[in-house]
């Protein structure tokens, strides 16, 4: 064993130290950001944004995929015009600036992307591969934040009202389809047979489909997947799991 002069163990030590400091105090101030926000038994934390309460992670690879911004007022934008965005690793870190531009923005945009290939669970609770291609958004702040939802939401009940007894639109699994439009064709879906919480939903000529609801006056939700990977077949269910997603993130306005 080579056996170091006395100056130069000290120096390994002293660095030694160093480092040892250093990953305590890293490891104490990210705890200590994540204090800022409520915590739940779980470990999620709990963003309060204008009276609405999200429960996201604090830790694993979603922190910069989850995402915040808005799109109104000028005075809450960026140096040189650009809208604002955060991602959640920097509302962890950030939280005075967070809640400066929650509370100062008239709608807020939060982006939920499920990205596969990564090892971890999605949010820390859900598989990956099971919800693939799931992009799910949530705004906040009336009325913009429902202006979308509610138009769709007007337009399926007239396509509903528009069915009748025994209508050859509706199919043995209980979904009624209606084409719209020639070029591109799009389809609209509304489950007559077993409603749940989501009943209605579109798709168009590339197999996106996209589902739109209003939860409160002041919220609007969307999600989007694909339907090349989550087909008519799978639809009951996979919609069922993103449920189940949106009970676990929206901790007062989905039962």
């Amino acid at each position: 064993m080579v056996k170091l002069p006395t100056c130069c163990r000290e120096i390994v030590v002293r660095r030694g130290v160093m480092l040892f400091v250093f990953l305590v105090s890293a490891l104490a101030t990210q705890c200590a950001l994540a204090d800022d926000w409520p915590n739940l038994p779980d470990g999620r934390i709990v963003l309060d944004i204008k009276g609405v309460q999200l429960a996201l992670p604090k830790k694993g690879s979603d922190l910069r995929t989850i995402r915040f911004s808005s799109d109104d007022g000028r005075d809450v934008a960026r140096p040189g015009g650009q809208r604002w965005e955060l991602t959640l690793e920097r509302v962890l870190e950030s939280p005075d600036e967070a809640r400066d531009l929650f509370s100062r923005s008239g709608t807020i945009h939060v982006s939920i992307w499920n990205v596969t290939g990564r090892n971890d669970l999605w949010l820390n609770k859900f598989d990956r591969w099971q919800l693939r291609t799931l992009q799910i958004g949530i705004s906040i702040g009336a009325p913009a934040a429902v202006a979308n939802c509610k138009a769709w939401d007007s337009d399926f009940r007239q396509l509903s009202a528009s069915l009748t007894a025994n209508d050859s639109r509706i199919a043995d699994d209980g979904w009624a389809e209606f084409v719209r439009g020639r070029s591109p064709v799009s389809r609209t879906f509304v489950q007559v047979e077993s409603p749940a919480f989501i009943s209605d939903l579109t798709c168009n000529a590339l197999g996106s489909c996209y589902v739109p609801k209003c939860l409160s006056p002041d919220v609007g939700l969307s999600y989007e997947f694909s339907e090349r990977v989550h087909n008519r077949t799978s639809w009951t269910t996979f919609n069922a799991k993103v449920t189940d997603v949106l009970r676990f993130v929206l901790l007062d306005l989905i039962k």
